[in-house]
């Protein structure tokens, strides 16, 4: 009985959840071929101008191509404790869009 209860948590992971993984490894892999390539700007220099724009702590990033172009999406928690997420051109760096969440 306690094994059976011991490998209730131990079920493997859905393959939902491999396969939403597996799209994050892979989107992770191209957007580290586009700053290869230049087609794209090295996170680093993305942090160092939205720092100048939109400050605060970064709490999570996401990277996305769409319509051909590379997106960085950003949440930033402000001084004032307000989430928002923020969407950079990841060639410019050029802010597209800020959202308060």
């Amino acid at each position: 009985m306690l094994l059976a209860l011991l490998g209730v948590g131990l079920a493997p992971a859905s393959s939902k959840d491999r396969n939403e993984r597996r799209e994050r490894d892979d989107d992770h892999e191209r957007a580290r071929e586009a700053v290869e390539r230049v087609e794209m700007r090295p996170l680093a220099e993305i942090l160092t101008l939205l720092r100048k724009e939109v400050p605060g702590e970064v709490v999570g990033v996401e990277v996305e191509r769409e319509r051909g172009v590379w997106i960085y999406e950003l949440k930033v928690v402000d001084s004032a404790g307000r989430l928002r997420e923020v969407y950079v051109d990841g060639a410019t760096g050029r802010v597209l869009k800020l959202e308060d969440k």
